[in-house]
């Protein structure tokens, strides 16, 4: 999920209308939240290459869910190892 960084400029304008610096970070992130988070599907967790999840995984907090599309596995970073769950 792409969050959009905290701006510190005018929030509105002279008339008390959105600035557009902030129009445009509230339409990023409305747009993030929704492709990511959905009554319907939950939580889409980021999906990355094995390559790419292997290097997310050395600095990834631990609890960080990532999955492979690589290997469509889904992995959680636990005590410092990224490990892959197994479903049955």
């Amino acid at each position: 999920m792409n969050i959009p960084n905290f701006i510190d400029m005018r929030f509105t304008d002279k008339e008390g209308k959105l600035t557009s610096e902030w129009k445009t970070l509230f339409m990023e992130l409305f747009s993030s939240l929704q492709k990511n988070l959905s009554d319907q599907t939950g939580i889409v967790v980021p999906k990355q290459s094995t390559e790419n999840t292997n290097l997310i995984g050395q600095d990834a907090l631990p609890g960080t869910l990532i999955y492979d599309e690589t290997t469509h596995q889904l992995k959680v970073k636990i005590n410092n190892v990224l490990k892959t769950i197994q479903t049955t």
